[in-house]
């Protein structure tokens, strides 16, 4: 990513690092995304991304790190990996990246699943992989309004009410002090406990991926 701009006009905000996995998650998912407007139908498109910082032109600090991740969303998969890359020169760490770019999407297409273990595990390391359940694929594509993943709850839930409970919804990343001191004070007036939804779409904004819905 070389413009603020352009990342913000396509993802819809500015993260914090725009060379980071959760960068190119977000990536990855604004482009599934997108293919999923374009073939709505399709059940195998994928979301492929890469945001690296590789050797400058000129003279560069010699502890600037060269680095890169790669990520990809499917129907059901949200995966990513990180590369470090030895100083090798731009040249050479491009033709690296591409070639890794191109295996990640043999994998996501399932035609190869044993590439990431023929590189050294000091450059090339593993960062997420998680695979939805059902109930949470139908959830990411609009097929169902909500799920509740606690263990106390089964599925389905068609026949849950929510008539009368107090719900907070938000992205809740993180949910911090504001978010608790919110529920206590709607628990103290309505004496009910306060549910808390994980909203996963924005307005403008990509989906949460299955990394983001898992760790919160």
């Amino acid at each position: 990513p070389y413009s603020t701009e352009s990342f913000r006009s396509f993802v819809g905000y500015s993260p914090e690092k725009l060379v980071s996995d959760e960068a190119c998650r977000r990536l990855a998912m604004r482009s599934y995304e997108h293919g999923k407007k374009l073939a709505p139908d399709c059940d195998s498109v994928v979301g492929l991304a890469c945001s690296a910082a590789l050797a400058k032109a000129g003279d560069e600090r010699p502890d600037r790190l060269h680095r890169a991740y790669l990520a990809f969303q499917t129907k059901d998969r949200t995966y990513s990996i990180v590369a470090n890359l030895p100083h090798l020169g731009r040249e050479v760490e491009e033709k690296l990246i591409a070639q890794l770019i191109i295996q990640l999407l043999g994998k996501a297409c399932e035609i190869d699943s044993t590439w990431l273990s023929s590189y050294d595990t000091a450059i090339l390391s593993e960062v997420n992989d998680v695979t939805a359940t059902p109930e949470l694929v139908d959830l990411l594509h609009r097929k169902v309004k909500y799920i509740f993943p606690h263990a106390k709850y089964t599925f389905p839930r068609s026949n849950l009410s929510l008539d009368g409970r107090i719900i907070l919804s938000s992205s809740l990343n993180p949910i911090h002090e504001g978010h608790v001191e919110m529920a206590r004070i709607a628990e103290e007036l309505y004496e009910q406990k306060v549910l808390y939804e994980l909203s996963i779409q924005n307005a403008r904004k990509p989906s949460l991926d299955y990394v983001d819905i898992q760790n919160r």
